[in-house]
């Protein structure tokens, strides 16, 4: 049984990788020059976010598509020489593959511009300004576009709660009706900082 595994393993392997050499062509390979191809296999159009990971010394990078347009990214992690790039697509069509080609950049000017603005209480994007009190929580949401606040008066989101789980009955999954009123006070506020912080996202860490 396990010799007829292994047959229709090498089969359908290698029938996977000759599907593939028809959605991209192989790149040459460069100590500089890094090369990727991403595949929608859903059968409607889509953006996408993307990471990529390679092994480099440089700082700075350039991203561009197979038709030399740049791609939006920013750099999001690099531990042992290994760099991890987030990469964003507009309008990837249905059951087709995108190219892309990361070589080092000399200075900023290859750098997609930072869209977010943020201090120690105030986080605004070009959709969205959002203000956080000193717990960690929202105290305001504006939509810029619909120019209206999502908050009601007075109320907070991003509170993270918990509650003593003692059902009457059907423990394992049951929710009572008056669960709100066995509220724990277990979790302290510790501190909040920005870990993250680029044209295609920002991280907020709260501990």
């Amino acid at each position: 049984v396990r010799k007829n595994y292994a047959t229709l393993r090498n089969i359908t392997g290698e029938a996977i990788r000759r599907s593939l050499l028809n959605f991209s062509k192989p790149a040459k390979k460069t100590s500089k020059e890094f090369h990727f191809a991403f595949f929608n296999p859903l059968a409607w159009e889509r953006d996408a976010y993307v990471e990529v990971s390679f092994k480099s010394k440089d700082k700075r990078f350039s991203v561009v598509d197979a038709e030399g347009n740049a791609v939006a990214h920013q750099i999001i992690g690099k531990n042992k020489g290994i760099v991890t790039i987030l990469c964003y697509f507009e309008r990837v069509g249905p059951c087709s593959t995108v190219s892309l080609s990361v070589t080092p950049a000399a200075g900023k000017k290859d750098e997609p511009p930072v869209q977010w603005k943020i201090t120690s209480r105030v986080l605004e994007t070009p959709l969205y300004r959002i203000r956080i009190d000193t717990q960690g929580n929202l105290t305001s949401i504006h939509d810029k576009r619909l120019r209206r606040e999502l908050l009601k008066k007075g109320s907070r989101a991003n509170v993270i709660q918990t509650f003593h789980d003692t059902p009457q009955q059907w423990e394992t999954w049951d929710i009572d009706a008056n669960f709100e009123n066995k509220k724990a006070d277990l979790l302290r506020f510790k501190s909040m900082r920005v870990v993250e912080e680029g044209p295609l996202r920002v991280t907020l860490e709260v501990i």
